[in-house]
């Protein structure tokens, strides 16, 4: 009550989270890194440990420390779980992921894809059949997609049709009457 307005304060705060070394849980202590910021909102709304890919956020947690990635946001208002989880990931150029019940975390970075061979010695003999299809009268004239249009923020969908040799891609009958596109066979 003592302090005019004339005087003004800088408050310098810390998180203090658990933090998980490979096979318990720490103590609180200071912590700026986003694997220990997840760990902490999906624990806090009741996710057990064994839904939550540990593994994943420990190495994650070294490669942010080793590129000093930090997580220092305060929510101002309500959020989801997901949002709050896919803002602290992004952080470190990650997203959250939900493989069956556990939440794991995938950081966008130069990855080794598996490669398998296959080849007569290590294929089953009868458990593989190719059966070639050929093209034929029948075959199929359009082709129906959707997209998500950002100018209009929807769903649209488009038709791609073959007329003449030529690959048509029209939004309608509207369109594809003023591109003078006969009307495809149903059948087909």
């Amino acid at each position: 009550g003592q302090i005019s307005g004339g005087l003004r304060f800088r408050v310098r705060c810390y998180r203090m989270l658990p933090i998980w070394d490979g096979s318990v849980w720490s103590d609180p202590e200071e912590t700026r890194n986003p694997a220990w910021a997840i760990a902490q909102v999906l624990r806090s709304r009741g996710v057990p440990d064994s839904n939550i890919d540990l593994t994943a956020l420990l190495a994650l947690s070294v490669t942010w420390d080793s590129r000093f990635d930090s997580f220092d946001y305060t929510f101002g208002e309500q959020v989801s779980v997901w949002d709050a989880i896919s803002t602290i990931a992004r952080v470190g150029r990650a997203v959250p992921i939900i493989r069956g019940s556990r939440y794991t975390f995938v950081r966008d970075e130069p990855q080794t894809l598996p490669v398998a061979a296959y080849g007569m010695r290590n294929i089953l003999r009868g458990s593989v059949q190719i059966k070639p299809v050929l093209a034929s009268s029948d075959q199929m004239r359009t082709l129906d997609g959707e997209y998500f249009d950002a100018r209009r923020l929807t769903w649209m969908t488009v038709t791609a049709q073959i007329h003449e040799g030529t690959i048509y891609v029209y939004r309608g009958e509207i369109e594809r009457a003023a591109l003078g596109i006969p009307v495809p066979d149903q059948n087909r």
